[in-house]
């Protein structure tokens, strides 16, 4: 299992560096990732990629739509909306709502 999670950091930390961070619009493209501070996918938005979630804390609010894999590594999520792909979790906390999907 440790073997593992050096990998999941591994990979977690090059993808911290190579995905930049843009500024929200009605649709969000590409990957979004959170290091430490905070995201809101509001109400009737859509996110075109994952959202990636390390020390930080991030909410999917009802009426939105993640369309990739919500991944958390030692933060916090909270749900309330759709997430098209796989939610994983490790070291994190996952509150799913009651509209989760």
């Amino acid at each position: 299992m440790k073997k593992y999670m050096k990998y999941i950091i591994l990979i977690a930390t090059l993808i911290l560096l190579v995905v930049p961070s843009t500024a929200m619009a009605m649709e969000l493209q590409d990957d979004r990732v959170v290091a430490g501070g905070t995201f809101t996918l509001e109400s009737g938005e859509i996110l075109d990629g994952s959202l990636i979630i390390f020390g930080g804390s991030a909410a999917i609010e009802e009426d939105s739509i993640v369309e990739g894999d919500v991944v958390v590594l030692g933060g916090i999520v909270s749900v309330n909306g759709v997430v098209e792909g796989n939610l994983v979790g490790v070291g994190g906390v996952v509150n799913l709502k009651e509209h989760a999907t």
